[in-house]
C-alpha cells in the first residue's frame, strides 16, 4: 500500500479547520444557551478528534493543547464547571491558538510556542485572563 503523506496532511488540515469552525460556533452559541448539552457534546467531540488526529501524526504540541482543552470541555459535559462569559472567552482563545498552531505543526514545529504556553497554563487551570 502506498502512503501519500501530502494527501493525509491536506485532509488533516481541512478537517481540523472545519472542526475549529464548528467549535467556535458552538462556543458562541453557549453564550446564549449555556445549558445545551448537545452543543457541549459537539464541541467536546471536535476537540477529541483534533487531539487524536494530531497525536496520530506526531503533532505533539497541538495534541497536548487539544487534550487540555478537551479536559475543560469534559468538565462542562459532566457539569462540574458552569458556562460563564469568561470561561467561554478562554475556550475561544484556545480555539484561536489551535488555529495558529496548525500551520506551524504542519511545517514541522511540534512544540508549543512561548506565546501559547501562558494560555495553556490558564486553560489547564480553567482560569480566564487576568483583568
Amino acid at each position: 500500500m502506498e502512503f501519500d503523506a501530502e494527501a493525509l496532511l491536506l485532509t488533516f488540515v481541512a478537517e481540523t479547520e472545519e472542526n475549529l469552525r464548528v467549535m467556535e460556533e458552538g462556543l458562541l452559541s453557549l453564550e446564549t444557551r449555556p445549558d445545551d448539552p448537545e452543543t457541549v457534546q459537539t464541541i467536546f467531540r471536535m476537540a477529541h478528534t483534533l487531539k487524536g488526529n494530531s497525536a496520530s501524526l506526531g503533532f505533539t504540541g497541538v495534541a497536548e493543547f487539544a487534550h487540555t482543552l478537551e479536559d475543560q470541555l469534559e468538565r462542562l459535559r459532566r457539569r462540574t464547571r458552569s458556562v460563564t462569559a469568561d470561561f467561554v472567552t478562554l475556550l475561544l482563545e484556545a480555539v484561536d491558538a489551535l488555529r495558529e498552531m496548525l500551520p506551524v505543526a504542519v511545517e514541522g514545529n511540534h512544540e508549543i510556542e512561548p506565546k501559547h504556553q501562558e494560555l495553556l497554563r490558564r486553560l489547564a487551570a480553567g482560569a480566564p485572563a487576568p483583568a
